[in-house]
């Protein structure tokens, strides 16, 4: 195990208050999600609990009005727990940001149920269980990806691109298309043969016909009741506006969203290898978020630099800033004779986050507090003899300093291991800390 990077580390954590807190070990995890209204309509595996919001308002003694950023914002909890609260705290703004498209779908799509036309949905079941959905069409555009005829059942794929257009042809461009987009999209996985596991689709039984029409009705029956519960029992006025922006934070322009955040709650992509375009693509390419080559391999060129699926332009970002501590990590680092590819991958990370936390300075209030959800990793493999740790959270944290914020704490939520190897720095964490004030 390469253990001399542990230097640049212990450099950067000597300087900052990092206890453990056990309550953060559910938080940090999506486990609860599947049990809270709306939040489940999708199973998004990277998200985290609904309930950390109300941790971190607390935490910081957040009790005036809030304007909310999620930058990173996934499947949207962030920004559906604010509308959710069941608390005193008035909500100015909540904005999500989201690169993915069919991502950013699902946050867009969860965080406007209010909107739905409940009558207008309930009819649409009850024509569509009248329907012969595997004869609905014989015109069908079939994905050209690869994957999904190892996916799904000629007879299940035809269900659902069957299903697929009776909803446009229903509804248009309305909500209610959104919603039973989304409604598809969530079975996706429960009638394929595959799964998501960790960076990629793995197989993992036999191809089966499904009653596809069956299982979707029962999935949307589900959350037409929740939006009818929520509908009639909760108020809106927690929050004045909430939005979800398809756009990617490292490219922020002045005029995409709204500025003076005066809290950011976000969890970015961990650098841990994983592409979020590889995780997803069944349902980019199913929803028609992405209809050919080219658009797929664009949208991989927009990910963060946490994985190495494509081949990033270099870039020297650091070199703009001060801190001693990530130049030497980085001079370390292409010091080495033997050149890890996963080196390429840390430094584009770190050029990534410099870019990000660069951005958030700029469009936060001063006094602003942020959180920052991430687990650290280990790189390389026992065999090739190159294990290497990387302190995620206290890289970002020298970074954050390095931009202008104040490092209020790191909390760590659990103990991480890869493939059941321990390793320096192996934890998930919650990184606090705050913009400092250009007047104090």
């Amino acid at each position: 195990m390469n253990l001399d990077i542990l230097t640049y580390y212990e450099a950067i954590e000597s300087t900052i208050n990092l206890d453990e807190d056990i309550k953060y070990k559910s938080l940090v995890h999506p486990s609860d999600t599947q049990q809270s209204n709306v939040h489940n309509w999708y199973k998004f595996k990277e998200g985290y609990s609904p309930n950390l919001l109300n941790e971190i308002l607390e935490y910081f003694s957040i009790n005036k009005n809030v304007r909310l950023l999620d930058p990173f914002c996934g499947s949207g909890t962030t920004i559906l727990s604010s509308i959710l609260l069941d608390t005193d705290i008035h909500v100015e703004l909540a904005t999500g940001i989201e690169v993915n498209p069919f991502i950013h779908f699902v946050a867009d799509t969860k965080v406007k149920f209010s909107t739905l036309n409940t009558s207008a949905s309930k009819l649409f079941i009850k024509n569509l269980e009248s329907i012969d959905i595997f004869n609905y069409t014989t015109e069908l555009n079939i994905p050209e990806l690869s994957t999904i005829p190892k996916a799904f059942s000629h007879k299940t794929l035809i269900q659902l691109l069957n299903l697929r257009e009776l909803i446009k042809n229903t509804f248009s461009d309305s909500y209610e298309a959104n919603f039973f987009k989304l409604a598809l999209a969530s079975i996706l996985e429960q009638v394929s043969c595959m799964r998501k596991s960790g960076r990629a689709l793995k197989i993992v039984r036999e191809l089966v016909d499904y009653d596809v029409k069956q299982i979707f009705i029962e999935k949307c029956c589900k959350m037409i009741e929740e939006c009818e519960v929520l509908q009639s029992s909760h108020s809106p006025h927690t929050v004045s506006k909430a939005q979800i922006v398809n756009i990617d934070i490292r490219e922020l322009q002045p005029y995409d969203v709204f500025e003076g955040y005066n809290l950011v709650v976000f969890s970015p992509p961990y650098l841990n290898h994983f592409d979020y375009t590889e995780v997803y693509k069944i349902e980019l390419w199913m929803l028609e978020f992405v209809s050919n080559k080219e658009e797929f391999r664009n949208l991989r060129y927009r990910t963060f630099r946490s994985h190495p699926s494509i081949k990033f332009e270099k870039t020297d970002i650091y070199k703009s800033y001060h801190s001693k501590i990530i130049n030497d990590l980085i001079t370390y680092l292409e010091s080495l004779e033997k050149k890890e590819q996963f080196y390429t991958t840390i430094l584009g990370y770190i050029d990534d986050m410099y870019k990000t936390l660069s951005k958030l300075h700029s469009i936060t209030s001063n006094d602003a507090s942020l959180a920052c959800i991430v687990a650290n990793s280990l790189f390389g493999s026992k065999k090739k003899d190159n294990l290497t740790p990387v302190a995620t959270d206290l890289i970002i944290s020298e970074i954050a300093k390095d931009i202008g914020f104040e490092i209020v704490s790191i909390k760590v939520a659990r103990e991480l291991t890869r493939r059941g190897i321990a390793f320096p720095y192996g934890r998930e964490s919650i990184i606090y800390f705050k913009k400092v004030s250009s007047s104090n």
